[in-house]
């Protein structure tokens, strides 16, 4: 699958999203009904994400209309949202999440999951 979500840590608090080439809107909604599940069955009260874009490609068509769908699936214990990645692809995402971020999620962008550990290590 060209989006992946799985527990990123043993504790059930961290959840990666690996994002691939090739994927469409479909696979990330998909990805996200299973974080959001995973969320859901969490005992944490607040649950962080890791989005390793490294690997993927540019959006989809109809980005903009799309992305705020995608905010809207993030569950509400969301915490700490890390895009890991640069280039463009990365910049837009982590642009188009912050201006429609609640006050209350922190993004923040690295550049490999070593620094999304630490920031993850850094705000608990």
């Amino acid at each position: 699958m060209p989006v992946e979500v799985s527990w990123d840590d043993q504790c059930h608090q961290c959840i990666r999203v690996a994002i691939g080439g090739g994927w469409i809107w479909d696979d990330l909604y998909t990805a996200l009904k299973l974080a959001d599940s995973l969320s859901e069955d969490s005992e944490h009260e607040r649950i962080d994400y890791i989005f390793d874009v490294r690997q993927g490609n540019i959006f989809p068509r109809d980005v903009l209309h799309k992305i705020r769908r995608v905010r809207l699936q993030l569950h509400q214990k969301a915490r700490l949202i890390i895009v890991v990645g640069q280039g463009t692809f990365a910049g837009a995402l982590i642009q188009v999440l912050e201006s429609i971020a609640s006050p209350d999620t922190r993004i923040e962008q690295v550049k490999s999951l070593d620094e999304a550990y630490e920031l993850v290590d850094d705000s608990e």
